[in-house]
């Protein structure tokens, strides 16, 4: 819906007897406000629109509003497709026209014309490999850059040149994604190994961060802040889960000299050994420290 609005029009000898026709006067070089439905439907001015689809305002040229077949609805670009649909109903009754069977016969036939003469069926030498094939698209790739032409490469070729092109590309980009994302990653193989082990895996990014909020982003064990990583406290060799009972912060250093070993028997005989630290680990994961077993509410 054109939107009641004040534009400004250049006087210029094209427009001039129409707009004189109004009651407006001449001046030369002189610029005259008018609302936007005197324009002439050859102005090229930019007027606002309501989307009559999605109620969104846009701005698009006098001209393209008159041109247009169907003018009792204006849509977005957005909207572009409804209103296709809309003016294939109001003329032809369909949404599409390739449902009218004229029309659908017709680009069959300008398809069939052009395959014939463009493959013909007979065979083709790839310019790379040298070997011949039947000219069609199951042998050689349609060209992108014109509408019916063939690649000379045949597909294996083909298929060659591209993964040469955009592997190294790929793969530089999912190095960039993956220092981004470190610990979606982490957790992603995590994931994968307690579910090939059959163990339960249920964590996720909150809990993580409500765990880092815990231990104030620091390693359980020793209290360093680098290079935090997911630690099994039981490990997963051991039948360790990766759920919110048994992961904890731990730094690099103290993740591996960890590894599979019990915690109870390894934590002790460490240098930076806390008992401070051990009694608000087993709290988090809620262990009693007398029976060293832990307690999982039902």
């Amino acid at each position: 819906m054109l939107l009641e609005q004040k534009v400004e029009v250049k006087w210029c000898p094209t427009n001039r007897t129409y707009y004189e026709s109004l009651g407006f006067v001449y001046k030369h070089r002189g610029v005259i406000e008018i609302d936007a439905n005197l324009l002439l439907p050859n102005s090229r001015v930019k007027v606002k629109v309501r989307c009559d689809y999605c109620n969104k305002i846009y701005e698009t040229n006098n001209v393209s509003l008159n041109r247009a077949k169907y003018k009792e609805k204006h849509s977005c670009e957005g909207c572009r497709r409804l209103k296709v649909f809309d003016s294939n109903q109001h003329f032809y009754g369909v949404n599409s026209t390739t449902q009218i069977k004229d029309v659908s016969q017709r680009q069959m036939q300008t398809r069939k014309k052009l395959y014939d003469k463009l493959y013909g069926g007979a065979e083709r030498t790839c310019s790379v490999c040298g070997k011949s094939y039947p000219n069609t698209v199951e042998y050689f790739p349609p060209n992108k850059n014109s509408g019916y032409g063939l690649i000379k490469r045949c597909r294996s070729c083909h298929n060659k040149k591209i993964r040469e092109i955009y592997k190294p590309r790929y793969k530089d980009r999912i190095k960039i994604y993956r220092a981004k994302n470190s610990e979606k990653f982490n957790m992603y193989r995590h994931k994968r190994r307690s579910q090939k082990e059959s163990l339960a895996q249920d964590y996720n990014m909150s809990l993580w961060e409500e765990c880092k909020i815990y231990f104030k982003c620091k390693c359980a064990y020793c209290g360093s802040n680098e290079n935090l990583s997911q630690e099994h406290f039981v490990p997963v060799s051991k039948n360790g889960e990766y759920t919110k009972n048994n992961i904890i912060p731990a730094c690099g250093s103290c993740n591996s000299s960890k590894c599979g070993r019990d915690f109870f028997e390894w934590y002790p005989k460490q240098p930076f050994y806390s008992k401070k630290r051990e009694r608000k680990i087993l709290k988090y994961l809620n262990y009693d420290p007398k029976t060293k077993y832990q307690q999982i509410a039902l």
